[in-house]
């Protein structure tokens, strides 16, 4: 197996790709042991599949993005990570509210 992705830098009109076989040596069984930015990532994209209320995440929630997102601060110098773990705070707070229905082209159906 391998992941590959495509990039453009800035003014270039051609993009290049970048592809990295993944091995057993890649798997992180307990994501406890995993680095810093790897959980917080974990985190971000664990808070986009909660709003979206995807099926697969069992009993992953919101409390579960703080505990691990407020475990992978590291250094955070301009504060962006302590920001997410209070705006992920903010949504626990707010009243559930059904998932807005998306027609594909940015509005309600």
């Amino acid at each position: 197996m391998a992941c590959s992705t495509r990039y453009k830098l800035p003014n270039e009109s051609k993009s290049r790709s970048i592809e990295r076989p993944v091995t057993d040596a890649d798997v992180i069984n307990d994501v406890r042991v995993a680095s810093d930015d790897l959980r917080f990532a974990a985190a971000v994209a664990g808070f986009g599949q909660v709003l979206r209320s995807e099926p697969y995440l069992k009993d992953f929630g919101l409390a579960q993005v703080v505990d691990l997102a407020s475990g992978a601060k590291g250094k955070d110098p301009f504060g962006h990570r302590a920001e997410f773990v209070q705006m992920v705070r903010l949504a626990q707070a707010l009243p559930a509210l059904p998932v807005l229905q998306q027609d594909g082209r940015g509005g309600p159906q």
